[in-house]
């Protein structure tokens, strides 16, 4: 396993993971109208994007290197 700084090619599973990981813990607090709204807002590609291209915002990631044994 390598944990690596993530890069701006990682915004669209960024965007992904966060936004079902709060789908998962808050989105049944939230009208779906209101839900869809913020997270096209807080968790979309190209606020990912935004944050990964600012050096002072480290974000980490973790990936199998070569076959994974």
């Amino acid at each position: 396993m390598e944990l690596r700084r993530a890069i701006a090619s990682d915004a669209g599973a960024l965007s992904a993971l966060s936004s079902a990981c709060f789908t998962q813990t808050f989105g049944h607090l939230y009208p779906p109208a209101d839900l869809s709204h913020f997270l096209d807002e807080a968790y979309a590609v190209p606020a990912w994007a935004s944050l990964l291209s600012d050096p002072a915002y480290a974000t980490g990631v973790v990936g199998v290197v070569g076959n994974g044994s």
